[in-house]
């Protein structure tokens, strides 16, 4: 399988049995939202979007200016880090169509519950460790993005190699950032992001009429074009 134009932020694989081409013109990945839906966030209990409260307390919390805070200000589909997010489109699709759901799809993509709790506990068994694949990883990290994965974890991690991580990640479904003994944290956390982003894009090319459904979902009229627009999978045998 060939995913290109850096779907998933890494280099593709290839398979002789099927190519999956995937464009998305924005951010070059599935778990990414519109350009246009990543204006400056207006601050205000109002504006935060549901399921992202605890991010904007642990932005507050690390001290830096919440007028240089970039976000969402909306959500019209997903919830919290998904929100308005491609991959939350497919998931929701991909279920709509008797596809395996968001937690399901997750713990494939970790190799299994069992190797999920061992991979947890490289990161302190965090209750929102399950929001990875959804957090931003955008523009080197910048702490500026109220969604990045250090305030979904409430934490940054530490970029030290550590020893026997890699040997958990190698029982993803995906794993292009680990392939020996040793992995650091913060490229442990994009193996299970890309592990489950390239698990969603299997599912979604399973679906023949997707962008007759994406046009279906009621979306706004800005939403519905960037989805149908820039989203093309094509499955070549």
């Amino acid at each position: 399988m060939r995913i290109q134009n850096y779907l998933l932020e890494v280099n593709p694989l290839k398979s002789k049995v099927k190519t999956i081409a995937i464009t998305l013109s924005s951010f070059a990945t599935v778990l990414n939202t519109s350009q246009s839906a990543s204006a400056q966030l207006n601050i205000g209990e109002h504006n935060i979007q549901p399921g992202l409260e605890n991010n904007y307390l642990q932005y507050q919390l690390s001290g830096r200016d919440v007028t240089q805070m970039r976000g969402i200000a909306g959500c019209n589909v997903g919830f919290g880090v998904a929100c308005n997010k491609a991959g939350a489109v497919f998931q929701k699709l991909v279920e709509s169509n008797g596809g395996p759901g968001y937690e399901q799809l997750l713990m494939q993509a970790a190799g299994g519950e069992e190797n999920y709790q061992n991979f947890a506990s490289f990161y302190g068994n965090n209750p929102n460790l399950t929001q990875i694949p959804y957090a931003s990883f955008w523009q080197n990290d910048n702490p500026n993005i109220v969604d990045g994965y250090r305030y979904v974890l409430g934490t940054s991690v530490n970029q030290t190699p550590q020893e026997g991580l890699g040997q958990v990640t190698k029982n993803f479904y995906w794993a292009p950032q680990g392939s020996g003994n040793s992995l650091d944290p913060r490229n442990g956390l994009l193996d299970l992001k890309y592990s489950y982003g390239r698990l969603l894009l299997e599912e979604v090319a399973k679906i023949p009429d997707i962008q007759q459904q994406i046009q279906s979902l009621g979306l706004t009229p800005e939403l519905t074009k960037f989805y149908s627009d820039n989203f093309r999978v094509r499955c070549v045998h």
